[in-house]
């Protein structure tokens, strides 16, 4: 939305109205986002991946990260590990074509799936995401890994169906391995707990349209008065042409003098309705004065 009204603004596409209502709504995603968890919880088990990656790792700019698959899971890990500045990252699939898209798509190393083996020793973060019969990365293999690699941590996350990593690798020291079952339930963990911030959000955004209606409302009112000002200044020089010319008796400055205190009445009769509208703090009360003002004084008026 912000690429959006930006765009909008280069080619003059917005007025005082979306300006106004643009703004307000990035400002209002603003506090949500600050007030609320709601977007402090990852949706998606992609993103839960890497979010528990993090947890481990802290930043992951000086972690390297291998993913075997390039289908669209596979592609939204990749996505998620690049948004968080992921120091190396290599991908490999059995489709080399595929492989080579993706890496290209996201800057990522792309090796054959044959020597992906060679990857594991350096790899902090492995994710596998591939339709395989049998399991693609056994215990003796991550076991042979960790030896090379000093019993470094190594994180797994095992997202795919049938299982691509033997769950028995989890019981390995320093070896963390996640399943799309345990990303799966922490998601739906993760949906409960911002369902609960929904009334606060709810809150937030109201509070937002409330404000933006008592703007709209007090702009049009301003209008309204105006366009009523108008109206009654051409009426009152029309009423005082037609009479003025019957007194030919009047000198110049008399004329001019009634013209003033007919100026000063017109603007009394209007200050206090004014005054009682811009003040009424009933935001629906208020929109309805204002139309019913508009459609009694001045029906020609197009709503806007």
């Amino acid at each position: 939305m912000r690429e959006a009204y930006r765009v909008a603004q280069e080619f003059g596409a917005t007025g005082p109205v979306l300006n106004r209502l643009f703004q307000g709504a990035l400002e209002l995603g603003k506090r949500v986002r600050a007030e609320t968890e709601l977007g402090a919880r990852p949706m998606s088990v992609a993103s839960a991946g890497v979010k528990l990656a993090e947890r481990i790792f802290g930043k992951l700019q000086q972690c390297t990260a291998l993913v075997l698959g390039a289908g669209t899971i596979s592609e939204q890990v990749v996505s998620q590990l690049r948004d968080r500045k992921i120091g190396q990252l290599y991908v490999a699939n059995r489709s080399r074509e595929r492989a080579t898209d993706l890496g290209e798509r996201f800057g990522a190393k792309v090796v054959t799936w044959e020597e992906w083996g060679r990857a594991l020793t350096t790899s902090d973060i492995v994710v596998s995401c591939v339709s395989a019969a049998q399991v693609v990365l056994r215990r003796e293999d991550v076991e042979r890994v960790m030896a090379a690699r000093g019993n470094r941590a190594l994180f797994l996350i095992d997202l795919g169906v049938p299982r691509n990593i033997e769950p028995s690798a989890a019981n390995l020291y320093n070896v963390y391995l996640y399943n799309v079952d345990d990303l799966t339930e922490i998601v739906e963990q993760n949906r409960r707990a911002r369902e609960s911030e929904i009334p606060r959000a709810e809150e937030i955004v109201n509070e937002h349209i409330g404000k933006f209606l008592s703007w709209q409302a007090s702009v049009e009112l301003g209008s309204v008065l105006n366009a009523l000002r108008s109206r009654l200044r051409e009426e009152r020089s029309a009423f005082l042409q037609a009479r003025l010319a019957q007194m030919n008796h009047m000198s110049a400055e008399d004329r001019q003098r009634i013209e003033v205190l007919m100026e000063e009445l017109l603007e009394k009769l209007l200050l206090e309705p004014a005054e009682h509208l811009r003040g009424e703090r009933h935001l629906r009360r208020k929109i309805q004065n204002v139309e019913a003002l508009r459609d009694l004084f001045l029906p020609q008026r197009e709503k806007p």
